[in-house]
C-alpha cells in the first residue's frame, strides 16, 4: 500500500451549498456554502451579532490565500509539506475517532465491575497532608540526629509563627514532596506507618503534629484538610466504572491500532546520505520521508539528535501517514466537516505565509548600535544555560498493585544509596530508556533540554546536587530514579555571546509588529460590504 508524503489536499472545493452572496470585498464574494463551510470546520452555528466579523474573516483568508498561490508559496517544499500535512493530520484523527466508536461497554460488563469492586464503592476518611522531612541515616551519631531533630524543632516554630510551609519545605526537606511544597495529597488508611497514621489522622485542619521520629529521620506533617469520606451511589459508581472501561478499551484499540498500521508500512530508517530531499525512511508501496521533513517534524536541530530519539519523530509520522491511507481506503475523505476543515486550515496557512513574505519585503533588521543598547539595558537576561549530566533509570509503571511497586522501587533505591548495586549495571538490567546501553547515562546538555522527561523529572533534577540520587519519581505512568553526575552552573554572557539572541529578540519584536500592520492593511483594502443580512440555514 502506498504511502504518498507530498500530496497536496485534492479536498479543496467549497461543499455544495447555496450561491447567494452574504458579503463583497474588493476581489471577491463570500457566498453562503463559503460562509456555511467556515462555520462547520470552526464547530459553529451562525450567530447574527458575530456574522460581520466572520465574514471579515473568510474573506481576508480568501484574499491572502489567493495572494500567496499567486506568488507561488505553495510550491515551496516546506510549504507543500506543511499543506500536506492537514489532510494527513485530520484523516489520521478521524481513522482513531472510528476505531474509539466501535467500542461499546455493555451493561453486563459494567455489573460484573461494580460487583468485583463492590468494596472500591466506600471511599474511606482520606487527610490531606504536607511534610518536611530531614533524612538522618539509622546508624548516623547520636549528635548528627540530635542537630537534626532541633532543626526540625525549630521549623516546626517558625510555622507555628506563621511561616510559609511550602517554601520551607522547598529549602529544608529531603523528601521529593519539597517539589510539590510539601503536599503529599489525600492520604487514606493504610499508607503511612500506623505510628505515624494515628496522629496524622487524629489532626484537625491546619494542625501540625510534632517532630516524629523514624529510623531513618525526622518529620512534621501538616493537615491541610480533611475528607470525612462517603459511599459512592450506584449510579455514580456505574458512571464511574463505564469511562474507566471505556478508557482502558480505548487504550488498547489504539495501541493495537498503532501496531497494525506500522506493520503495515513496514518502514525501513536508512541513514540520510545527500541533500533535503535524501530519504530517511522508506515505506512500503514506495513512500518516503526526507530529512527536510524529519528537520520539519523534529522542530528542533538534529544534527546530533540521537538516533533513537530520530526514529521516534519518524515512527509518528509513519503512523500518520499509514493511517491517512487506511482513513482514504474507508472513505473518511469524503465527510463534509473533514472537508471544510481541510479547506479552511490551508486557507488558513497560505494566509500566514502570505503575510509573513509582506512582512519580510519590508523588514529591516536591528543595526549594531541598537543591538548593543538592548544588551545593556537588558544584560542580566543573558546567561548561558545551566548544564547538567544526568543518568536515569526509567520503567513503566505495571498493572499490579501499585503501593508494592513503589516499595520495590523504593527497596532498589535503597540499595542504590547503600553502594550494593551499581547505578549502570541497574540501568542496563531494568531501563527501558534508550540510555540503559551506556548505564543510563544522557550525557552533559542544557538542562532545559530535559524537558521531555515530563514536570515531575524535571523538577527533580532542578533540585539535585552534583552526586545525589533521587528517590522514585512518578511522571504519567512510568516511574524513575535519577543521578546528578555534574552541573555546570549559568554565568553572565558577553554581548559577543549574546548577539545571536539580542538580534533574534529584536527581530522577533520588529516582526510581531509588522505582522500587526500588514494585517490590518489587508483588512482595510478588504471594503468589505454586506448587501443583505440573510440569514443562514446552520
Amino acid at each position: 500500500m502506498p504511502f504518498p508524503l507530498l500530496v497536496l489536499p485534492i479536498l479543496l472545493a467549497s461543499p455544495p451549498a447555496g450561491t447567494d452572496v452574504l458579503a463583497t470585498y474588493r476581489g471577491g464574494t463570500v457566498t453562503r456554502g463559503e460562509y456555511e463551510s467556515w462555520l462547520l470546520a470552526n464547530g459553529q452555528k451562525d450567530d447574527e451579532g458575530q456574522r460581520r466579523a466572520r465574514l471579515e474573516t473568510i474573506a481576508l483568508a480568501e484574499t491572502l490565500e489567493a495572494a500567496a498561490l499567486g506568488a507561488r508559496l505553495d510550491r515551496s517544499l516546506h510549504t507543500a509539506f506543511r499543506l500536506a500535512q492537514i489532510e494527513t493530520g485530520l484523516l489520521a484523527s478521524a481513522l482513531r475517532r472510528q476505531a474509539d466508536r466501535e467500542i461499546v461497554i455493555g451493561d453486563a460488563e459494567v455489573e460484573a465491575e461494580l460487583k468485583a469492586e463492590d468494596k472500591e464503592r466506600y471511599k474511606p476518611r482520606t487527610v490531606r497532608l504536607r511534610n518536611i522531612f530531614k533524612r538522618v541515616p539509622a546508624d548516623a551519631p547520636e549528635p548528627v540526629r540530635a542537630a537534626a531533630r532541633a532543626r526540625m524543632e525549630a521549623l516546626r516554630a517558625e510555622l507555628l509563627a506563621g511561616a510559609d510551609f511550602e517554601e520551607l519545605a522547598w529549602r529544608e526537606s529531603d523528601s521529593q514532596t519539597r517539589f510539590r511544597g510539601g503536599a503529599m495529597g489525600y492520604v487514606p488508611p493504610g499508607v503511612l506507618a500506623p505510628e505515624v497514621e494515628r496522629i496524622a489522622f487524629a489532626l484537625g485542619k491546619g494542625e501540625l503534629t510534632p517532630v516524629l521520629a523514624s529510623a531513618d529521620g525526622f518529620t512534621l506533617l501538616r493537615c491541610d484538610d480533611i475528607d470525612e469520606g462517603r459511599v459512592i451511589p450506584l449510579d455514580e459508581a456505574r458512571t464511574m466504572i463505564r469511562r474507566g472501561l471505556w478508557t482502558r478499551a480505548s487504550d488498547a484499540r489504539q495501541a493495537r491500532l498503532r501496531a497494525e498500521l506500522l506493520q503495515e508500512a513496514a518502514p525501513r530508517y536508512v541513514e540520510p546520505q545527500g541533500g533535503d530531499d535524501a530519504p530517511v525512511a522508506e515505506l512500503r508501496g514506495g513512500g518516503r520521508i526526507t530529512l527536510a521533513e524529519l528537520r520539519w517534524l523534529a522542530a528542533r536541530p538534529i544534527d546530533g539528535m540521537p538516533a533513537e530519539a530520530r526514529r521516534a519523530v519518524l515512527e509518528e509520522q509513519v503512523v500518520r501517514l499509514a493511517a491517512a491511507a487506511r482513513a482514504r481506503a474507508r472513505g473518511l475523505h469524503e465527510d463534509a466537516a473533514l472537508q471544510a476543515q481541510v479547506r479552511w486550515e490551508r486557507a488558513r496557512l497560505l494566509a500566514t505565509a502570505e503575510i509573513a513574505r509582506r512582512v519580510n519585503l519590508s523588514l529591516v533588521p536591528p543595526g549594531e548600535a541598537e543591538m548593543r543598547a538592548h544588551y545593556e539595558k537588558n544584560r542580566d537576561r543573558y546567561l548561558s544555560p545551566t548544564r547538567v549530566d544526568v543518568a536515569l533509570i526509567r520503567w513503566p509503571l505495571g498493572e499490579g498493585p501499585q503501593r508494592r511497586q513503589f516499595e520495590e522501587a523504593d527497596a532498589m533505591v535503597a540499595r542504590l544509596r547503600a553502594g550494593e548495586l551499581p547505578f549502570d549495571e541497574a540501568a542496563r538490567r531494568m531501563s527501558t530508556d534508550p540510555s540503559a546501553a551506556r548505564g543510563g547515562r544522557l550525557g552533559l546538555q542544557p538542562l532545559t533540554d530535559l524537558a521531555y522527561l515530563g514536570p515531575n523529572v524535571y523538577r527533580t533534577i532542578e533540585g539535585l546536587a552534583p552526586g545525589q540520587l533521587s528517590g522514585v519519581v512518578q511522571q504519567d505512568k512510568q516511574l524513575f530514579v535519577v543521578k546528578l553526575l555534574e552541573r555546570q552552573a549559568s554565568r553572565p554572557l558577553t554581548y559577543e555571546e549574546s548577539a545571536t539572541v539580542v538580534e533574534k529578540e529584536l527581530g522577533d519584536a520588529r516582526v510581531a509588529a509588522l505582522q500587526q500592520e500588514r494585517e490590518a492593511e489587508a483588512k482595510r483594502a478588504l471594503e468589505l460590504t454586506t448587501p443583505a443580512p440573510a440569514a443562514t440555514g446552520s
